[in-house]
């Protein structure tokens, strides 16, 4: 029974040491998690990012996600909506400082920190103000703090890396937005005009010949369907009388097709245009050269009988 009791005020005694240690680390700032921003990510329509190199508004409208500060454009949809999904439900994993004079320690003063306002519809104020400093040892957390507060927390995640995005890198490089499986006729216009038309057996060529298999034509589809900018013209720029080549894709159920128009090239750079954004885009890929020289040829299609 001696044993017995030792063991057990040892236990108790050990117990007991646990709970002072933890009660004077949570009154000095010890780990404990907590929600610090819980917002529903689905009602926020406004997103402004304050760095110190200049700020940064996004705002969701009918249309989707736009950047409207410092440059009017559509915005990627999908960084946006990660970034406002990440933004929406921060987590502390505890208050690591109080003192005002450590701000720039963890980057969240004015020089440094990068503060996010986030807005639900009609507000006029943020519903949550975030200043975001630099990455906790590790790169797993990130030293934040709430706008007009000195606590700084220790958040989960890796949280200023997108918020480190210039402008430009915020915008959709999307040049158009289509499912190639919707895809049910394509026309080249160029060089050497072709028609393909999609049926049950594949695509036929519109001035009649074997239809093609559909695993031949969509790599093609694939990549017009997701055709990416690598840089913007934004300033006015002048048609061409004569594009090098007109791409158009009906897709099921629309009338009228989406334009692809390629107006120039140059050492490798295409200008393109669609049909309903007045914007000149500049991509690359060889594919665009041999759809211009030749769409058969590029799309490996059998020859004409």
């Amino acid at each position: 029974m001696g044993r017995a009791l030792v063991i057990l005020l040892v236990a108790l005694v050990l117990l007991g040491g646990l709970f002072v240690a933890k009660r004077m680390g949570d009154q000095n700032g010890g780990p404990q998690s907590q929600e610090m921003v819980a917002l529903d990510p689905e009602r926020i329509q406004r997103m402004e990012i304050v760095r110190p190199e200049g700020p940064i508004t996004l705002e969701k409208g009918a249309g989707g996600w736009r950047l409207t500060a410092p440059i009017d454009a559509p915005a990627d949809p999908d960084q946006v909506t990660g970034t406002v999904r990440t933004m929406a439900t921060l987590v502390s994993n505890g208050v690591i400082s109080r003192n005002p004079g450590k701000a720039a320690t963890f980057e969240v003063d004015a020089a440094h920190g990068i503060r996010l306002n986030l807005f639900y519809a009609g507000d006029t104020e943020p519903r949550a103000s975030v200043v975001v400093g630099k990455l906790a040892p590790g790169f797993t957390h990130t030293y934040a703090t709430l706008s007009g507060s000195a606590e700084v927390h220790r958040v989960v995640g890796p949280l200023r890396y997108p918020l480190q995005r210039e402008p430009g890198q915020w915008r959709d490089r999307a040049v158009v937005r289509l499912d190639p499986a919707r895809v049910t006729r394509v026309a080249f216009a160029g060089r050497k005009p072709l028609t393909l038309d999609k049926g049950a057996d594949g695509w036929t060529p519109a001035g009649g010949g074997a239809p093609v298999p559909d695993a031949v034509v969509q790599p093609a589809l694939a990549f017009l369907t997701g055709l990416k900018a690598q840089s913007f013209i934004d300033d006015p720029v002048e048609a061409v009388a004569k594009p090098l080549l007109t791409v158009s894709l009906w897709t099921e159920g629309e009338a009228k097709p989406v334009d692809l128009v390629v107006e120039t090239e140059s050492a490798g750079a295409y200008r393109v245009v669609t049909g309903t954004d007045p914007r000149r885009y500049l991509v690359f890929g060889t594919l665009i050269q041999e759809l211009i020289d030749d769409p058969a040829r590029a799309l490996a299609l059998p020859a004409a009988p």
